[in-house]
């Protein structure tokens, strides 16, 4: 293959597309050395009731968002105001076998209970 163009699959077309779009996104980046004992020993605790570690973090997410509006709200497409969404949803970013990648989203993150949620996953 050096040397050589390969067309795109649609499926690549799509993730390129999108990522191309999201660098007019604006990024931020924090980081924060954290521990996880709490959220270790909860998860132990639930993992037999079908609970996963990703329903875990959404839950989180959605939680911590609701408190943050700004974070989960756009500008608006004029750029003259700010649009407040009324649900939280968490988009899940999953790489697929084929090298595509896929964001299923956890609608109501915020509301939804864990167990449902973690079912809600498993659906996806």
């Amino acid at each position: 293959l050096r040397g050589t163009t390969k067309p795109f699959t649609a499926l690549q077309q799509a993730v390129n597309k999108n990522m191309i779009a999201s660098l007019a996104v604006p990024e931020f980046r924090v980081a924060y050395d954290i521990t996880t004992d709490k959220l270790d020993a909860l998860y132990q605790k639930l993992k037999p009731k079908g609970v996963t570690m990703t329903a875990l973090l959404a839950k989180a997410c959605g939680v911590a968002l609701a408190s943050h509006p700004t974070l989960y709200a756009a500008v608006t497409p004029d750029g003259a105001g700010v649009t407040y969404s009324d649900s939280i949803n968490v988009a899940v970013a999953v790489a697929m076998p084929d090298g595509g990648l896929i964001t299923p989203v956890l609608k109501n993150s915020d509301s939804v209970d864990i167990y449902q949620m973690s079912r809600n996953w498993a659906d996806l």
